[in-house]
């Protein structure tokens, strides 16, 4: 058996999270409902993740988000270091 594209591993991932757009998850679900090699990623990573859904979150802060997101770019060597230190 073939092992799955990027790509694929990104569309299940997308169904599961329920992020992207309308057709993106529709690609995640079609993949999943297709290919049997798809849905066992689903389903095994609905098994690992599925203990957690009982731990309540307050969500991430704007502020947390965002400098996360800033070091992440800044690790990826897509802004420059003297950026990162700037408020918006």
């Amino acid at each position: 058996m073939e092992k799955l594209a990027q790509n694929e591993m990104g569309a299940i991932m997308g169904f599961y999270f329920r992020c992207g757009d309308f057709e993106e998850m529709q690609q995640g679900h079609d993949l999943i409902v297709s290919n049997p090699q798809a849905s066992q990623v689903y389903v095994n990573l609905a098994k690992a993740l599925g203990v957690m859904e009982h731990l309540n979150s307050d969500g991430c802060p704007d502020a947390l988000a965002a400098m996360t997101i800033a070091r992440l770019k800044l690790a990826a060597g897509k802004i420059l270091p003297q950026t990162f230190f700037q408020r918006p």
